[in-house]
């Protein structure tokens, strides 16, 4: 599979042959439309006036995102500025004046997540109590190319948008390799699986990713498929209740009564 010089590509409207399913499971990464008719993701350079416009916000508006704004120098060598913003559904903020709904963008990487999910069968391996999330980063290079490592992660990634060059660690082999990409691009997403490993690297003084984690995919199911669940439905969960209650409770007073009867009449 090394040998192959075109990266898998997973069309999200039509049914993919096993090998190209086997190929992306196997390098643990492969890329997606950007249209499908699962919704539009926005285009590479609509995604950058984004990031540049949150990175440009002041101090005192990027602090209200409170822990969810981190702010760091990597002292290790090469050294570098990070800037994150982690968004979530909950925490997200009407501060953009872009065109690019959060919203709007959460729903469609939900919604080709599920999807993905269920190409791949990957359901019980995306288990977490961390809320899906929208992480923006903003690195900005002092004197060295930059070099990010990035550890394993428990998550389904979406790479949106990245001014870095990509590389990933080829277990087998023990190094890194370059990620291959289609021709086009511009058109194509880059995902990658859980445990997957890779790194950034760039010349550029001043670079943005920004990249959808999606941890916990059979909450997501659970909530928007199963109407009829108690766990999800209160109102149903009353109802229940006090179906059981009367039928439970009205052939007791029934037995109840015609013992009591019986044993006046002994």
């Amino acid at each position: 599979m090394e040998s192959l010089t075109e990266a898998p590509i997973i069309d999200l409207d039509r049914e993919n042959d096993n090998s190209v399913l086997a190929l992306a499971k196997s390098l643990g990464y492969f890329y997606i439309p950007r249209s499908s008719t699962y919704g539009h993701l926005p285009d590479c350079y609509a995604l950058k006036l984004l990031a540049e416009e949150l990175f440009n916000l002041s101090m005192d508006e990027k602090l209200a995102f409170g822990s969810d704004y981190v702010q760091s120098i990597n002292l290790n060598d090469p050294p570098s500025n990070k800037e994150s913003i982690s968004l979530t559904r909950t925490n997200q903020k009407t501060l953009f004046t872009s065109s690019i709904s959060i919203k709007t963008l959460f729903d469609i990487c939900e919604q080709v997540s599920v999807h993905l999910i269920d190409i791949l069968q990957l359901n019980k391996q995306l288990l977490s109590t961390t809320p899906n999330t929208i992480l923006f980063n903003h690195y900005i290079q002092i004197n060295e190319p930059l070099i990010i490592h990035q550890s394993e992660i428990s998550s389904l990634q979406f790479h949106l948008y990245s001014t870095c060059h990509l590389q990933r660690l080829a277990a087998d082999q023990h190094k890194w390799k370059s990620i291959e990409y289609p021709v086009e691009l511009s058109e194509y997403i880059l995902v990658t699986l859980p445990n997957f490993i890779y790194r950034y690297s760039t010349n550029s003084l001043s670079n943005y990713t920004i990249d959808y984690l999606m941890y916990n995919v059979d909450d997501y199911i659970e909530k928007r498929t199963y109407f009829l669940s108690l766990k999800q439905n209160k109102i149903l969960r009353y109802i229940t209740f006090f179906y059981l209650y009367i039928m439970q409770g009205v052939p007791a007073g029934f037995s109840s009564t015609a013992l009591a009867n019986y044993l006046t009449g002994k």
